[in-house]
């Protein structure tokens, strides 16, 4: 008889428990009066980006909320190079790319921000465009300079450069640890309030911006006034329309090279970033022995939950391209005689792309999501102005239909 009985409350309870949301399951009815929302803002997605955003919308609302798939930090932001400077073509970028390196610069421990200098080679090289952007630049309060082949041989010895070369140079600029400051963007927002959801995936978006959004997740259902997807390589998974149809997924490599020692009357240095334009070359010391070396790969469409792994083939590419650019030869038998840059490993990471790798920051129309993805391996160095531009979309009425704000 006992045994009965506990069978019986088994099933009772069973059927009471909360099971978890699947594809099938119905989304929450909007469409009642009164409506309750858990949550005035939430933000899918853990990396920088959607740290940055979490931050700046808490020093506005307490009621905000970010839900990650994993852990914060874990996805394109994890292998981020971490690269800060304010330079460049695009004029929003330079808006934000400026602030934000104030920005790092006023939060230099909490983001392990090192101001080591960075020098940027344009595919330009007429003098008279290149000093009207300087002065451009300059007015916005960043730190810089056109430089000569002579001091930029002076703050790059290792590297060989064309008689003639000009190419600008920020002395304030540098790298930051990309996962202190996703850390710190969250703990900050934290502290004003804001949810954080680690390990909660989300499997839908209901509603429009009318009257409020669903979000389907693996744990249950939440309602909110405004979403913004800050997913990266994962944003069409979840908004997949003309908005985020030019969005495409693509590997990053950057491999690690123990530096040559330098001559006797040359003084070891950690040294400063070098971005190279018409290569796609970028590097920035790692240690004082190490330095970081990335050239872009041809890697797209990939699937970011799928393993990813090393590519020997663009190792010896970057290798090749690495003894170009410090005046080595360049046939194989030289690659492998040299003993200048030795191979110590690299990183794989990846992101989501755009066509002009300007990013993108609009809503989905008409259901008036807000997408900030796109940022094509470069968003780490804007991610506080970002983060801010997406707070003050939010916090200002929904557009009429123009699909894209910023791309």
């Amino acid at each position: 008889m006992l045994a009965i009985v506990v069978i019986v409350l088994r099933r009772f309870y069973s059927r009471q428990r909360a099971h978890p949301p699947t594809d099938q399951t119905p989304l929450i009815d909007l469409t009642m009066t009164n409506m309750h929302y858990d949550f005035e803002f939430l933000i899918i997605g853990g990396g920088v980006i959607g740290a940055s955003a979490f931050y700046a919308l808490t020093q506005r609302c307490c009621s905000v909320a970010l839900v990650e798939q994993t852990r914060i930090a874990s996805g394109a932001t994890l292998y981020s190079g971490g690269f800060v400077r304010g330079f460049h073509h695009n004029t929003q970028w330079s808006r934000w790319a400026c602030n934000s390196l104030s920005f790092f610069s006023h939060n230099a421990k909490a983001t392990g921000f090192n101001a080591i200098g960075s020098t940027y080679i344009p595919s330009c090289q007429d003098s008279a465009r290149l000093e009207k952007c300087v002065a451009e630049h300059q007015a916005l309060g960043l730190d810089c300079k056109l430089i000569e082949d002579k001091e930029l041989t002076q703050l790059h010895p290792e590297f060989a450069f064309t008689s003639h070369t000009l190419a600008i140079h920020e002395p304030s600029s540098g790298y930051a640890d990309p996962i202190l400051t996703t850390r710190f963007f969250i703990d900050e927002a934290q502290r004003q309030g804001g949810s954080l959801m680690e390990g909660v995936k989300v499997l839908r978006i209901g509603g429009d911006h009318s009257q409020g959004f669903a979000v389907n997740t693996s744990v249950g259902d939440y309602r909110a006034k405004q979403v913004v997807v800050c997913a990266g390589a994962w944003t069409k998974t979840l908004v997949d329309n003309t908005l985020t149809n030019s969005l495409r997924s693509k590997s990053i490599q950057a491999d690690i090279f123990l530096r040559p020692k330098p001559s006797a009357p040359q003084k070891a240095t950690a040294g400063s970033a070098l971005l190279i334009e018409n290569t796609g070359v970028y590097t920035r010391p790692l240690t004082q022995q190490q330095r970081l070396f990335g050239l872009p790969t041809e890697q797209w469409d990939i699937d970011p939950n799928a393993p990813q792994h090393i590519d020997p083939t663009h190792s010896r590419q970057t290798q090749q391209a690495l003894f170009t650019a410090s005046g080595g030869a360049k046939t194989e038998r030289s690659l492998n005689e040299d003993k200048r840059w030795q191979h110590q490993g690299a990183r794989l990471g990846f992101d989501a792309y755009t066509k002009d790798s300007a990013g993108l920051l609009g809503r989905s129309q008409p259901s008036g999501i807000l997408v900030a993805s796109g940022w094509s391996g470069a968003g780490f160095k804007i991610s506080p102005a970002l983060g801010e531009a997406i707070a003050n979309e939010l916090s200002t009425p929904m557009p009429a239909p123009s699909e894209c704000l910023y791309a």
